[in-house]
């Protein structure tokens, strides 16, 4: 067996770009192939597979499930393939959600492997969970093997990974065939005894993974959090759009307002005080409706220019908050937009903020015709 060339396959999905390296893929001669039927029969690495990282909301379990599913694979035969998860492999062949065996076949034909391991893993730890497995013919794009294992949480637990993956793949692919009847024990050497393989003591778990490590593509079972989070921002961004759209245009040269102040100046020299009196040719008829008189503090000039002048001013300052609003909710929308297509395999940072409600809002504050920040947390 050798090692092909590094392959690169490139899928893009709603704007974003999946960028999957397939490197180190097998190659297997054609002469040492056999029939799809004697799976149970075969001797390691003799079908060129590829087990595809289980997907689930326990990426703990899965992630051990499937190194346990890889190794128990490869002793049945099944083995040597490049090692990649199926949402990756999904995104790189612009697979469907869910991915159909005839997509999920196309990446196998690429990886250089005759035969597809997948499935998912729902449940948790308390409730138990459900593991479907599927394999599927390369060649022929069909589900060859399926099956359904209820397990609990220790089954897998590190202890216990090892006797519940072999026991998975018995229930997939049948019992292995049966040995021939021996006189007695075979000689036992450092290979261990015949047709065995050697004794290595108790087998490690499998290493943590790294953290980290990112995955692109659209998530196909998004955390509820993400899809209100999305949501939330896309309605406080049109809302707040809309206000600031009005706002500014009521405020403005050309707006109501403006033209209600030029109406009442040009009212004013008509009412019975002829203190008030402001010309609607004025540069700035609110600062002369404002002036105090003389010998009178604390009061204004005109009183009903004033007041539609302090309206004017409020819906301005109005106006320049929503404009902050709806920039910060655009901000917001594009951020969860993105975490709906990328996401950490562990990091479960954000669910844990989300749980703990922590939250981040912006509100005009009319006292101080500004901007007023709050945040919260639940312990």
């Amino acid at each position: 067996m050798h090692r092909s060339r590094t392959r690169r396959l490139h899928s893009i999905l709603a704007g974003f770009t999946a960028i999957t390296v397939v490197a180190g893929v097998p190659v297997h001669n054609a002469s040492a192939r056999a029939p799809a039927s004697s799976l149970a029969l075969l001797a390691v690495d003799e079908v060129p597979t590829t087990v595809l990282g289980l997907e689930g909301k326990d990426e703990a379990a899965a992630t051990a499930l499937t190194g346990g599913l890889r190794k128990q694979f490869a002793a049945r035969g099944m083995g040597g393939g490049q090692e990649m998860s199926l949402v990756e492999l999904s995104l790189t062949m612009g697979c469907e959600t869910p991915p159909s065996p005839q997509c999920l076949a196309g990446g196998g034909q690429t990886l250089n492997v005759q035969k597809l391991v997948y499935g998912s893993l729902a449940g948790d730890a308390v409730a138990g969970y459900t593991l479907k497995v599927n394999v599927v013919d390369v060649a022929t794009g069909g589900v060859e093997k399926t099956a359904e294992v209820k397990l609990t949480g220790a089954d897998i637990q590190a202890n216990a990974i090892d006797a519940t993956s072999t026991r998975i793949v018995n229930q997939v692919l049948g019992p292995p065939a049966d040995k021939p009847e021996e006189t007695g024990p075979g000689p036992v050497g450092p290979e261990g005894p015949e047709g065995q393989p050697p004794d290595t003591g108790p087998d490690d778990p499998p290493p943590p993974k790294k953290s980290g490590k990112l995955i692109w593509g659209k998530d196909p079972d998004p955390p509820k959090w993400k899809k209100t989070g999305l949501w939330a921002s896309v309605g406080v961004a049109g809302v707040s759009l809309g206000a600031a759209i009005g706002m500014t245009w009521a405020s403005g040269d050309n707006g109501p307002i403006r033209q209600e102040l030029l109406d009442a100046a040009a009212a004013s020299p008509n009412d019975d005080n002829p203190d008030n009196d402001i010309s609607p040719d004025s540069e700035n008829i609110c600062q002369e409706a404002r002036q105090e008189p003389p010998g009178e503090p604390g009061k204004v000039t005109n009183a009903e220019l004033t007041k539609i002048c302090n309206k004017g001013d409020g819906v301005a300052v109005g106006a320049t908050v929503s404009w902050v609003v709806f920039g910060a909710a655009l901000l917001s929308t594009a951020a969860f937009a993105t975490l709906l297509f990328v996401r950490k395999n562990d990091s479960q940072t954000a669910a844990k903020l989300y749980k703990r409600g922590v939250s981040l809002g912006v509100a005009p504050d009319p006292q101080s015709r500004g901007v007023m920040f709050s945040g919260g947390f639940r312990f």
